[in-house]
């Protein structure tokens, strides 16, 4: 009997196993990252004049229902990144799918002098 429930759990545990690693798509890319690649596409190549080696701004945004980027806040000494940044992002669609839309999101944005 001992042998039984012994031989009974182990098929079940590789019946477990092998659904989960079965369900996992290594190719799948996580919305998040896709989120922020998407961001980091649309606010590619500004044309600023810095005064430092390198300008960081924090981007505070959500995700409307309709798939939009809404910019909350951006954390920066710089009006002009502030400007830049809003009017890149503000209301573009983003192709990432199941997001938890309503969720605030941040990106480290960095500018770097060349």
């Amino acid at each position: 009997m001992k042998n039984l429930k012994s031989f009974a759990f182990a098929i079940m545990l590789t019946l477990t196993t092998s659904n989960l690693f079965a369900n996992t798509d290594p190719s799948e890319v996580k919305p998040a990252v896709q989120l922020r690649e998407e961001i980091m596409e649309l606010l590619k190549a500004p044309q600023f004049n810095i005064e430092e080696e390198e300008e960081t701004s924090r981007i505070f945004f959500t995700v409307s229902n309709k798939g939009e980027i809404v910019v909350l806040n951006v954390q920066t000494e710089k009006p002009q990144i502030a400007a830049y940044i809003k009017s890149r992002l503000n209301y573009k669609k983003t192709k990432a799918s199941t997001l938890a839309y309503g969720k605030t999101f941040n990106v480290t944005f960095k500018i770097k002098k060349e």
